[in-house]
């Protein structure tokens, strides 16, 4: 996820705990895990928890119990602390100016000026100072993960080749298609000698068009037919023609089609261009180096879970 996703999701999430702060009383504070020299406090666990739940409840996703929940949201805090230390180990800053900037894109993403941003916060319960707090928090950990995990990250050609493939079986081109249909039809019970004369009529018809000729059979111009517009018996021999194509007869319960392809029109190209795929392919890798960068610096560190946590 790039910083500007983040922090733009950071902008809901961050609100989300506090629209119902009245309703939920914060117990008497204690420690429930020390890292390191640092400490997450019960209130931490519990804003944490209520901001994922709030999350989770807006996207549509199944909560897990509450015990699990805990334990999932209680190691997204260590792994915090753990990267916030480093930031400061390795006097890795956030200038205001920095915040500034941030928040004004954020502002202008969500189409209002940046005080406006400011008033909704307040009227959330979060003061001007506690969400430049937030946002500079986020910029921080996107900083420390951008110098010490993507430097660890390489891709090849190779992958974002077979992304690419992947991505163009999964999601092919899109065309408009302008048809002509030269027709000849059949009655609602034809013989078999019947089938065989509309069908040496229409493979005639086929040869003309072929030879710039204007055969003498009932002619409907489709028009312009996207993809999912085409008629089902249509569907498999349109997309593979070429412009100015006649394709061979096709039998239909009401007769036999000989179309002509006039024109088409790309609507989307098939699959990922190869930067959206390069970018896919270090953002999938960039996630597992995380992972795997985060248990590093827990196996480094000194964690301790406090009882009833």
């Amino acid at each position: 996820m790039n910083i500007m996703k983040k922090l733009i999701a950071c902008l809901f999430l961050v609100v989300s705990p506090c629209l119902h702060a009245e309703e939920r009383i914060q117990p008497l504070d204690t420690i429930v895990a020390t890292v390191n020299d640092s400490v997450i406090t019960q209130n931490d666990l519990n804003n944490a928890i209520n901001t994922a739940e709030d999350s989770m409840h807006s996207a549509g996703e199944t909560i897990p119990d509450s015990a699990t929940l805990k334990k999932q949201v209680l190691n997204q805090l260590i792994d915090k602390q753990l990267q916030l230390q480093i930031a400061h180990d390795a006097g890795v800053k956030i200038t205001p100016a920095e915040v500034n900037e941030a928040i004004k894109r954020i502002a202008d993403q969500n189409h209002a000026s940046v005080d406006a941003l400011y008033q909704a916060m307040a009227a959330h319960g979060m003061s001007k100072t506690d969400y430049r707090k937030e946002i500079q928090t986020e910029m921080l950990l996107q900083k420390v993960q951008q110098q010490e995990v993507a430097p660890k990250v390489s891709i090849t050609p190779e992958e974002v080749d077979a992304l690419i493939k992947h991505s163009s079986t999964e999601h092919p081109p899109t065309f408009n298609y302008q048809l002509e249909d030269f027709y000849v039809p059949l009655s609602d019970n034809p013989s078999t000698s019947d089938i065989a004369t509309a069908k040496n009529q229409a493979e005639k018809a086929a040869q003309s068009l072929r030879e710039g000729k204007n055969p003498s059979v009932q002619k409907n111009d489709l028009g312009w037919l996207s993809s999912n517009d085409l008629p089902s018996a249509f569907a498999k021999t349109v997309p593979h023609m070429q412009k100015n194509a006649v394709a061979n007869p096709i039998q239909t319960g009401n007769g036999f089609h000989v179309l002509r392809l006039t024109d088409k029109k790309l609507l989307k190209e098939n699959g990922l261009s190869k930067p959206d795929a390069q970018r896919q392919v270090f953002e999938q890798k960039f996630e597992k180096t995380l992972k795997q960068w985060l248990s590093l610096l827990r196996s480094r560190a000194t964690i301790r879970i406090h009882d009833g946590a």
